[in-house]
């Protein structure tokens, strides 16, 4: 079942090339064990083609269903039918639609206690005798934190509750010309010829149970299942990669692929626990507006898009000020400040 194991951390690297509407995806998932005896692992992946699975390092036999493949038969002609056969379907889909075997001389290792937290979440300068109650070294305490939190730190695995060390599921698969959670914007020759080639996630209703995060990476794509996140997207170098989450790194590929094509890879970190539905990302030729008014908030447009978002954002600011010194009054001091230390991010795609 899908809550044997608990969900500590999801990465994913994703290669984009929207003009080929393709992607080719790398993702490990961590998870950990809640008994020993566990041999059957499900994970959600629809409309991926997956290539190979591994569990730390160990190839492992695995199986895709499709259960969106045929919902009815042709035979039935009539709405109500169908309607019955696709909610079935997708209560089918529920405990995931990529079945893992683990391999059998694989042995899920115990945690010590005692061992030194490797956790992504601990606080490198917190003292032995755990003495805080220095204000000053705690604030410090908390910048540094912060730094830690959003770097790039897939060498550290975070701490497990279950009592057994995690493990990393590996999936490598691709994508290619997907029919739901992702959308490609190619330009038209007859009605729109200018537009900017684009790409961009979505997610449905019922929490990703229809097209969520499950069909562009393999994931627990549940409302209740969440975790940190490690996003790596790379696009061509005429694109923008915007994505959930704080951006940590920005690379541009100094080797061209076979067709000549410079490519540049966006890392973005998810540090609070969030479920896969609320992940998304887009790609294109964005343009970055910041108004002068509030420099915390960033806007992103494709170029004819440019002008309409400039228009359109111009009384925003006041509206969010308003909004922060309403709540402001009514909330404590603390929750104030973090409430109003947040950077706003607001996309438009067409």
């Amino acid at each position: 079942m899908i809550g044997d194991f608990e969900y500590l951390q999801q990465r994913v690297a994703l290669r984009v090339d929207v003009m080929r509407q393709h992607i080719a995806g790398v993702a490990e998932v961590v998870l950990a064990p809640r008994a020993a005896e566990l041999r059957l692992l499900r994970l959600h992946a629809r409309q991926l083609k997956v290539r190979s699975v591994s569990i730390n390092g160990v190839q492992a036999t695995f199986e895709q269903l499709n259960f969106l493949g045929e919902v009815v038969d042709e035979s039935y002609r009539d709405l109500a039918t169908f309607d019955l056969f696709y909610r079935g379907a997708i209560v089918a889909s529920k405990e995931g639609e990529l079945i893992i075997e683990i391999p059998r001389d694989m042995a899920f290792q115990e945690d010590e206690e005692d061992e030194e937290d490797s956790s992504n979440l601990r606080d490198p300068l917190l003292s032995e005798d755990g003495d805080e109650d220095d204000e000053e070294t705690e604030v410090g305490t908390r910048q540094e934190q912060k730094l830690v939190l959003d770097a790039w730190d897939l060498d550290h695995l975070p701490k497990s509750s279950t009592g057994f060390k995690p493990v990393i599921v590996r999936v490598e698969y691709d994508i290619e010309e997907p029919t739901g959670g992702l959308r490609f914007v190619l330009p038209d020759e007859q009605y729109q010829p200018k537009r900017s080639p684009h790409m961009y996630t979505y997610c449905g209703p019922f929490g990703g149970l229809c097209d969520g995060a499950r069909s562009w990476m393999p994931c627990r794509d549940t409302l209740r299942d969440a975790c940190t996140f490690r996003i790596e997207l790379t696009v061509p170098d005429w694109c923008v990669a915007v994505c959930s989450g704080q951006m940590v790194q920005q690379v541009l590929n100094p080797e061209p692929d076979a067709d000549g094509t410079q490519w540049r890879s966006f890392r973005y970190v998810v540090n609070p626990k969030t479920n896969c539905s609320s992940i998304g990302f887009a790609v294109g030729p964005f343009r970055l507006y910041v108004p002068s008014e509030m420099p915390r908030m960033t806007h992103f447009a494709l170029p004819e898009c440019f002008e309409d978002l400039v228009y359109c954002t111009s009384k925003l600011a006041s509206t969010m000020t308003y909004f922060e010194r309403a709540l402001g009054a009514l909330t404590h001091s603390r929750l104030t400040s973090r409430c109003l230390s947040r950077t706003y991010r607001i996309r438009f795609s067409i």
